[in-house]
């Protein structure tokens, strides 16, 4: 791009941009892939409204820029064009329409694992929310009806199907003759998966001897007016030294899906262990498509071997926010704190950095980094060790086979942790995941970690420590 740049800028001192328009773009191009966003913009408004086959050109390239998660640049490009109001109502349309679709099928599978990659999990719903609402007053009544029409894709995507429902069920009927853009998104929704089950196993073993291992299921559905039913049932075996737990959890919950986030409450049933219920309550609030917060309040059971078998339950609260601050960096805090029913006490703070470095043509590369610490107030049985610190970065790269429906992802790490007042132990170890995906919206996934611990103390219990230890964790899934 720095050679493009450089041949655009030589031909523009000899040509006036007029002449050359699409010089002028690919210099503003050029620009924007280099990240020198604000001459970029002021490069692509001297093309602008000079006609509508170069504003749609703009408006590709906008298109192009927000696929990758760069929407601050992609509003400004959008913001150029239009030279009378109803023009710039028209371009706004086709923006909020672009947040609502940006994760359409390219048809492409280069381009769709591209995209998927550079946007993880995000979404544009609250920008194109807050656009498709404005134009919704338009007085071009072409305009109105496809932002009508948006706001019900819009509400699709975020869960809310029963706003949706009902808002196409209002367009079909006003229309005279087929709505095809009403039916299209009918379509959407009539392929939309409402039901979820997973069927899952896991089992893992620590440097302190602490093994543990689950099975069960999950389903979920959609219950109407954007509420959610949900049902798990799982048992557990749990052993730290000579001290075993088994039990069975069954958890039954109910969701409501809102545009400014979701409520969540959930009621368990434990069978094998001294409490018989739980409890937990969720609350996630979207500040907007950038920030999201998360509380929580609950009772459990204290999930290790001794406290479960000596029936120690924890009433807990948590907090947690998450903020993307540029399109390929997140970030993520988390605060939780805890009463068990033995009058002990638990905390643990922890921050986590995503970083993404490069997405190829079917590979993609981040970095991760992690801290947490985990601290009880007095030290018991179950809670060697009382403390903890642990540190880790790693690197991960997934490479994707979309002919076959499968990916593996493969992350090293380096981690770092200490134990009460022992000497910080190194901990190198790495992640295998596999991913395969079936017909009719089902896929399997195998993960296995292992971990290598050095310079690890021996602990005043009788438990020594290991010297490595591993996770495994399968699980399919089937949506309909």
């Amino acid at each position: 791009y720095e050679k493009a740049r450089d041949i655009y800028l030589h031909i523009l001192t000899r040509e006036k941009a007029e002449y050359v328009p699409f010089v002028q773009l690919g210099y503003a191009y050029a620009l924007a892939r280099l990240g020198h966003d604000k001459e970029a913009v002021s490069a692509y408004g001297k093309m602008a409204n000079v006609s509508q086959r170069l504003n749609n050109v703009i408006a590709g390239d906008g298109d192009a820029f927000l696929s990758e998660g760069r929407v601050g640049f992609a509003r400004r490009l959008y913001g150029l064009l239009g030279a009378t109001e109803s023009e710039r109502e028209e371009y706004q349309l086709r923006y909020a329409l672009a947040l609502v679709n940006v994760g359409k099928d390219y048809d492409n599978d280069a381009l769709n694992f591209r995209r998927d990659e550079l946007l993880g999990d995000r979404n544009f719903y609250h920008e194109a929310e807050g656009i498709l609402r404005r134009l919704e007053k338009s007085s071009n009544p072409d305009i109105a009806h496809d932002a009508e029409v948006g706001r019900d894709a819009n509400r699709l995507h975020k869960g809310l199907l029963a706003d949706s429902r009902r808002g196409l069920k209002k367009l079909l009927e006003e229309a005279d003759a087929g709505d095809a853009a009403a039916l299209a998104v009918k379509s959407e929704y009539e392929r939309n998966p409402q039901h979820e089950l997973k069927t899952f196993y896991r089992e893992s073993l620590d440097d302190d001897n602490n093994r543990e291992r689950s099975a069960g299921a999950s389903y979920e559905s959609y219950w109407g007016n954007n509420f959610y039913v949900s049902r798990e049932v799982s048992r557990f075996w749990l052993r730290d030294g000579k001290t075993k737990a088994v039990y069975w959890q069954s958890a039954s919950g109910l969701r409501r899906q809102f545009d400014w986030g979701s409520v969540y409450g959930e009621l368990t049933r434990y069978s094998g262990t001294g409490k018989k219920y739980g409890f937990r309550a969720e609350l996630e609030y979207e500040f907007n498509d950038l920030t999201k917060l998360s509380l929580e309040v609950g009772r459990r059971m204290h999930r290790h071997a001794a406290a479960v078998a000596e029936g120690v339950s924890e009433n807990y609260r948590s907090v947690r926010l998450s903020h993307i601050l540029t399109p390929r960096l997140t970030v993520e805090g988390s605060y939780e704190w805890a009463r068990l029913s033995d009058d002990n006490k638990f905390r643990s703070y922890s921050a986590d950095v995503e970083y993404l470095l490069q997405v190829g043509h079917n590979f993609r590369d981040k970095l991760r980094a992690e801290y947490s610490k985990e601290k009880y107030a007095e030290e018991r049985a179950y809670d060697s060790p009382w403390r903890r610190d642990d540190y880790s970065v790693g690197f991960a790269r997934k490479w994707d086979f979309p002919k076959i429906q499968t990916s593996w992802e493969l992350t090293t790490g380096l981690g770092w942790s200490r134990d009460n007042d022992e000497k910080t132990s190194f901990s190198p170890g790495m992640r295998l995941e596999y991913t395969k995906g079936f017909a009719d919206n089902q896929s399997l996934v195998v993960g296995v970690t292992l971990v290598r611990y050095f310079n690890k103390e021996e602990s005043d219990d009788e438990r020594k420590h290991r010297k490595s230890g591993y996770v495994l964790d399968i699980s399919y899934n089937w949506g309909w």
